[in-house]
């Protein structure tokens, strides 16, 4: 009896907002062994556009069935088959970075069992509709609800949350079956749960080599290496240069050196004062502590700063999103659309040329749009902000701070506040115009509990209703 069968997935609403996780897509690692395994251009979990990136997923037992599978013959795991299920999701934590956590309800894989006549499970790949990683186990068959590692049963779990996970058929079992395929002399489950044939062991007690290396190539682990086009560095001082290609990199302690050149790429800096050159291509670059240059080349670039002190800059093209975590960044988004949020510390962020959205953080950042017409968002923190050339939109909410703006222009540049914000009344432009304040050639505007604006080089009679918008 074959393990599972495809089933024919179909659109519908996403469910449990709260704790389903994040998904992005899968790719091409160069390795045929791995590529056998990986499902290449459907989803896997954690954060898109970067292999071998740790991630934590949720995990559920249906109580009764849901609406896309409104099967009579549903039921729930039972005790022991949810013992098992938590041992088989342990087993695949124990050899990637993929943790899974367990909520009462709404998780991205959910499990439930149902009546099957030809199959004994099946399962899902990642997606955001509400099936999406769903694992579905046959409950008319004794070795399903009494799973025991080294038993049908458990095998059937392990390989229906391969599925779950993001793996595929290592072979042509089914017109469904997508290759590459394994060889045949090397397609049994003495090497990877996801195969239907037999190896030395009637039934394997765990995961295979091959198994290994797939989660690791979507998910990461903490050894040192390459799988694929990922390469996991040392606690040492390296330097990794790629070639047009794509690779990723996550280097760890030391003082690493990353070239990525062509390509769309991913690099993951660990500790130490890392530079990382992310050339051309759409990059995604991460920091982490110590202080770091990032710099995202050509392309439509992500960054995301790290810990401490240190500059971070991205290329021209329309570079989206760029992040930064604590820490003191300097971030410059280049040509192009760009989206920089801060984070944690002091940020000076640049937009450059383009339209950009910029995001402050929680401390007294510096926003800088450059030109082009940007959007910024001082948030927390008493920020300044410069919005450079362009028609500029400010935008205040109840706890922006005390923030200031060095050139501010009227009926160019628009202040978007929030309707009433911390309940001060300001709700038009007259009921701003009576918390404005002259104060020297200054104009501050009182946003209410220790918030205000403060608009450099201003009068309160340039104060126009054309350049006030609220939300």
């Amino acid at each position: 009896m074959a393990i599972d069968y495809e089933k024919e997935g179909w659109a519908a609403q996403a469910a449990g907002p709260d704790v389903r996780s994040e998904l992005s897509t899968s790719e091409s690692s160069g390795n045929d062994t791995i590529d056998a395994l990986v499902a290449g251009g459907s989803y896997k979990w954690g954060p898109s556009g970067f292999m071998g990136h740790s991630t934590t997923v949720t995990y559920s037992f249906l109580t009764s069935a849901p609406s896309y599978n409104a099967v009579s013959s549903f039921q729930e795991f039972n005790d022991t088959m949810k013992s098992a299920t938590r041992l088989a999701f342990a087993e695949w934590s124990s050899i990637a970075n993929i943790t899974f956590v367990e909520v009462s309800s709404g998780g991205s894989i959910q499990l439930g069992t149902e009546t099957m006549t030809d199959a004994a499970g099946y399962a899902y790949y990642p997606s955001t509709s509400e099936l999406g990683g769903d694992v579905w186990i046959a409950n008319n068959f004794d070795y399903n609800t009494a799973p025991e590692v080294g038993n049908y049963g458990y095998l059937t779990l392990m390989h229906e949350i391969g599925h779950a996970i993001g793996l595929k058929h290592p072979g042509a079992y089914s017109s469904t079956d997508e290759s590459p395929y394994l060889s045949s002399s090397v397609d049994n489950t003495d090497n990877t749960v996801m195969s239907y044939t037999t190896g030395s062991a009637v039934y394997p007690t765990g995961l295979g080599e091959y198994d290994i290396l797939a989660a690791r190539y979507l998910y990461g682990y903490s050894g040192t290496g390459t799988i694929g086009n990922v390469t996991f560095g040392s606690d040492s001082a390296e330097t990794f240069t790629g070639d047009s290609g794509i690779q990723y990199v996550h280097s760890r302690d030391g003082n690493d050196y990353i070239a990525l050149l062509g390509g769309n790429d991913g690099a993951a800096a660990g500790t130490g004062t890392d530079t990382v050159l992310g050339g051309d291509g759409n990059d995604l670059i991460y920091g982490n502590v110590g202080i770091d240059l990032l710099s995202g080349g050509i392309g439509n670039d992500t960054l995301y700063g790290g810990q401490n002190d240190g500059p971070a800059s991205t290329g021209s093209s329309s570079d989206q999103p760029t992040a930064y975590r604590s820490g003191t960044e300097t971030v410059d988004g280049g040509s192009g659309n760009d989206l920089l949020y801060g984070n944690h510390g002091t940020d000076l962020m640049i937009g450059g040329s383009g339209i950009d959205t910029m995001f402050g953080g929680q401390d007294a950042d510096t926003l800088s749009g450059g030109s082009g017409s940007d959007l910024l968002y001082g948030n927390r923190g008493d920020d300044l902000l410069v919005g450079g050339d362009g028609y500029d939109r400010f935008i205040f909410g109840g706890t922006s701070g005390n923030d200031t703006i060095s050139d501010f222009t009227y009926f160019t540049d628009y202040l978007v506040i929030q309707s009433n914000v911390n309940g001060s009344g300001i709700t038009s432009f007259s009921t701003l115009v009576s918390h404005a304040t002259q104060s020297g050639t200054d104009v501050v505007i009182d946003l209410g509990s220790g918030n205000s604006i403060t608009l450099l080089n201003y009068s309160t009679s340039s104060l126009v209703s054309a350049d006030v918008l609220f939300y």
